[in-house]
């Protein structure tokens, strides 16, 4: 499985439920998921649907249920390694890919509708399964005084795409 990573901020809310497609037949996006110690926290159980506002206060570090921040909301000055004094946004949100290798896609792509089935479910397994071990060992925060971190409920949002 191919992991590509990038920081996202709430203006790209609407990039990743604007193109939800209603229709299961059509390229792109289908309904996407809400799961995590996070997620059930906040009780988010329901289909992430296209143009979710939910999606969109979460990544601002918003409770879409109540509008309570979060998180507190934050810059943090730094010097470059040239001695520029700049500004750094704390990030919200990570959106994590993961990718099937280009041989499963192909055997996926060749097969009846049963075994596309079984190896869509596979790889949805493998996806839950990284996700659960980013859970329990690597997502933390530096909420504390003096920078120390302190582990915290994350919150995932699962999005499957057809786009071939």
């Amino acid at each position: 499985m191919a992991a590509s990573v990038q920081i996202l901020n709430g203006k790209n809310g609407k990039y990743h439920t604007g193109g939800i497609q209603s229709n299961e037949n059509q390229l792109g996006e289908l309904e996407g998921s809400f799961f995590g110690t996070g997620a059930e926290k906040l009780l988010l159980d329901e289909a992430i649907k296209q143009n979710d506002k939910r999606f969109s206060e979460l990544l601002n570090g918003i409770n879409p249920e109540n509008l309570e921040q979060l998180r507190q909301v934050r810059s943090f000055p730094y010097t470059d390694q040239d001695g520029n004094l700049k500004t750094r946004k704390a990030v919200t949100a990570y959106d994590i890919t993961l990718s099937p290798p280009k041989s499963y896609s192909e055997l996926w792509a060749t097969s009846d509708p049963d075994i596309r089935l079984k190896l869509e479910e596979i790889h949805q397994k493998a996806v839950k399964e990284v996700a659960t071990y980013v859970q329990d060992n690597l997502v933390l925060s530096r909420g504390q005084k003096g920078g120390g971190a302190e582990k915290v409920a994350p919150i995932f949002c699962k999005f499957s795409a057809l786009n071939f």
